[in-house]
Formats: C-alpha cells, sequence, structure tokens
C-alpha cells in the first residue's frame, strides 16, 4: 500500500487541477449570489423562499445528497443557512 503508478499520479494532479477549478467557480457563484443578496429589493421574499428550500433540504428527492453521501447533504445544509444568515443581515437597516 501506498505505493503509487505513474498513472495513479497523473490522475491525482487531474483530479486535483479539477477540483481547483470546480472551487473557482463556487467561489464566483458565492459572489455573485452575496452580489444578488446584497441588492435584492425584497430580502423578505427571498428569505421566505430560501427557508422553504431549506426546510426540504436533505429530504429526497429535492437537494438530497443521498448519491453523494451525508458530506454532501452536512455541507449543502451548512450552506444554505450562511446564505440565510445573510439575507438576515442584508435586510437589517444600516446604523
Amino acid at each position: 500500500m501506498g505505493h503509487h503508478t505513474d498513472a495513479t499520479d497523473e490522475r491525482l494532479e487531474q483530479l486535483d487541477s479539477k477540483i481547483d477549478a470546480l472551487m473557482g467557480h463556487v467561489k464566483a457563484l458565492e459572489y455573485g449570489l452575496r452580489l444578488m443578496i446584497g441588492t435584492h429589493p425584497r430580502p423578505d421574499v427571498v428569505l421566505h423562499a430560501l427557508d422553504r428550500i431549506i426546510d426540504q433540504a436533505g429530504q429526497p428527492p429535492i437537494l438530497s445528497g443521498a448519491e453523494l453521501g451525508p458530506l454532501y447533504t452536512a455541507a449543502l445544509q451548512q450552506g444554505l443557512e450562511i446564505i440565510r444568515e445573510q439575507i438576515v443581515q442584508s435586510a437589517a437597516p444600516y446604523p
């Protein structure tokens, strides 16, 4: 065990590159979402819609990570809660 062939090493490098690219795409979506949250004229409407999604998260087939495992579902639910907090903060009046 622990012995990697050249093909295995190459495959690991390819997967690492794909993960880096996916993380870049996720970060771009995160910034876009923050922009939309911060400029939305009715954060209360967005919050209501998100609460409905959160209530259904983890329940098949909507947003279920059953095919991807419990780590996916946990990360999805955590991400939705973070988005919810950002919406609540954006709806608060400026000091």
